[in-house]
C-alpha cells in the first residue's frame, strides 16, 4: 500500500502532511522525512518509510504556477 502526502508545513519538529487522496492530515516527526524534504514536497508512504516523489512534486508545482499565471493574466 502506497499513500501520497504533501508536506503542508513543518513546525516544532513535526511535519504536518496532507494525504492527497482524502485531504486528511497526519503528523510525522521530521526525523522520518527524507533528507532535503521541504514544504510542498510530495512524499510516498509505504506504511513504514517516507520517500520523495520528485516527479509528482514538479507536476504539482507546475500546475499551481499555471493557475497563478491564469489568475494574474500572465502567460
Amino acid at each position: 500500500m502506497n499513500i501520497q502526502f504533501v508536506i503542508d508545513r513543518i513546525e516544532s519538529g513535526i511535519a504536518i502532511c496532507e494525504q492527497l487522496d482524502t485531504g486528511e492530515f497526519r503528523e510525522f516527526k521530521i526525523a522520518l522525512l527524507p533528507k532535503g524534504a521541504k514544504e510542498g514536497d510530495v512524499l510516498n508512504f509505504d506504511g513504514t518509510t517516507l520517500t520523495l516523489d520528485d516527479e509528482c512534486t514538479a507536476a504539482r508545482k507546475a500546475r499551481i504556477q499555471g493557475m497563478l499565471d491564469k489568475i494574474f493574466n500572465k502567460r
